[in-house]
């Protein structure tokens, strides 16, 4: 089922989503990646989608790194998938959920560049306090 999300073929991914057992999506590798997280990763807007239609709850599954489906999105630069995450509901707490190392989806996105990604979370407010913005960051566009 992992192999779904490297499907290239969306109608691919629907038809072995009717002949398999669903749940069998939120299955992990060893690096702790479920279809949705291998989806998000390669920036596979269409067939995360799909997933996210047929199991939402996997947009909240962790990697083995305690990295959320929107950390690996913002950690790889697909601001399509950010965008669909922020979009599809993922609440202010899963936002501003930081990995064990207090990391967010803002500071992987910051630590690598991806400004639109940054302006995309920080216009969601996504930083870890309810009203400041942290002291370590200033808005650079």
């Amino acid at each position: 089922m992992l192999l779904l999300s490297m499907a290239m073929y969306v109608d691919l991914v629907k038809e072995m989503i009717k002949f398999h057992d669903i749940a069998m999506a939120g299955t992990k590798s060893r690096n702790g990646y479920d279809a949705f997280h291998i989806a998000a990763k390669q920036g596979n807007l269409v067939v995360l989608k799909v997933l996210m239609d047929a199991i939402p709850e996997l947009s909240r599954s962790c990697d083995s790194l305690n990295n959320m489906v929107l950390h690996t999105a913002a950690l790889q630069g697909h601001i399509e998938v950010v965008n669909f995450l922020l979009e599809k509901g993922s609440s202010d707490s899963v936002v501003a959920i930081a990995k064990s190392n207090a990391k967010t989806a803002l500071y992987s996105a910051a630590r690598n560049g991806h400004v639109e990604i940054l302006k995309s979370l920080f216009e969601y407010r996504a930083w870890n306090h309810d009203e400041e913005l942290p002291s370590y960051f200033f808005p650079i566009f």
